[in-house]
């Protein structure tokens, strides 16, 4: 029953009410006069018009105050969007992803209202989208020296295939915990339909094959070797199509597979595991994996973990 259909059927009861009140008191002996309507039926229509006021208000009120009871009346969940809104897989985002619809001045509406044009954020809870770097060279001037000399050239494409993660989705000893994917529209721009912010947590452990480091903000940064990282790529982090290169103090590098903070560094002795070159070649396991990406973001602090252990480690030596 759609919400026009609940209020015709509550119009219908009072209006019935109306037409009883009259034919009730048509004959009725208290009439003051023939052709004169009795007192008693006046207020017998009253009481049916108060009544059917109340109903309209009733709907009004329903409607202002419990927007979202009109998307579950109107639309099914599986029902996509007007707006050609879509994930990096093609697929279009429905009505029973979103969570949250802004417009352009940041006031909240129904998902059932949005239109190609009257929106400004789109949030959608419960998933977001991931790639696995197709291609897991990752380059760095201790292993691969002549790669840094200034007489090599790195040319390549590592073409990202993302596709929708849910929580609850595991991989490689990760399961999703939470995610969320928001899509903007400019109004003065071009629009743009693909996400552009995605979030994501994971529950669980993966080990990590790098170099750990600090930068230049103390912050303990990991570079994972080649095939020393199953992390995923979260969208849209485009500028890993071509590889992210880098440098912290001497060492550089240039990889495709995601360079990432490290925190709960405090619980080891960092310092010591770097040695005098502040760099080491280590064997560690991270938890609590978070991810961060805006379209605008080039950077590699997308990405942050937990230490959750170290096995082994050998200082940079050069």
């Amino acid at each position: 029953m759609t919400e026009k259909d609940l209020f015709n059927a509550i119009n219908d009861i009072d209006m019935k009410h109306i037409v009883n009140a009259w034919k009730n008191t048509e004959n009725e002996p208290f009439a003051i006069e023939s052709g004169k309507t009795s007192k008693l039926k006046i207020f017998g229509i009253a009481a049916a018009f108060a009544a059917a006021a109340a109903a309209v208000c009733l709907v009004v009120y329903i409607r202002v105050n419990f927007p979202d009871s009109r998307t579950l009346i109107r639309h099914s969940p599986n029902d996509i969007l007007p707006s050609d809104i879509h994930g990096p897989d093609g697929v279009r985002i429905t009505y029973g992803d979103v969570t949250e619809v802004t417009d352009e001045y940041g006031k909240d509406f129904a998902a059932d209202d949005i239109t190609e044009n009257n929106w400004q954020k789109i949030t959608c809870d419960g998933f977001t989208y991931l790639s696995m770097p197709l291609n897991g060279e990752n380059y760095n001037n201790i292993d691969d020296p002549s790669m840094f000399d200034g007489t090599s050239t790195v040319l390549r494409l590592n073409e990202l295939s993302y596709t929708r993660w849910n929580v609850g989705d595991m991989f490689h000893g990760l399961t999703v915990k939470s995610a969320s994917t928001s899509f903007q529209y400019h109004y003065k721009g071009t629009p743009t339909f693909t996400p552009k912010e995605c979030l994501v947590e994971f529950d669980g452990t993966i080990p990590v094959d790098g170099y750990i480091m600090y930068d230049d903000n103390g912050e303990l940064v990991c570079v994972p070797k080649s095939g020393g990282s199953f992390l995923p790529v979260i969208y849209p982090c485009e500028d890993l199509k071509f590889g992210n290169k880098g440098q912290y103090g001497d060492f550089k590098f240039d990889v495709v597979l995601p360079v990432f903070y490290l925190e709960n560094d405090r619980a080891f002795d960092i310092d010591s595991i770097l040695g005098d070159k502040g760099c080491a070649e280590v064997s560690l396991t991270v938890s609590d994996v978070r991810m961060c990406s805006m379209a605008s973001m080039k950077s590699p602090n997308y990405i942050r973990a937990a230490i959750d252990g170290i096995s082994e480690y050998v200082p940079a030596k050069n």
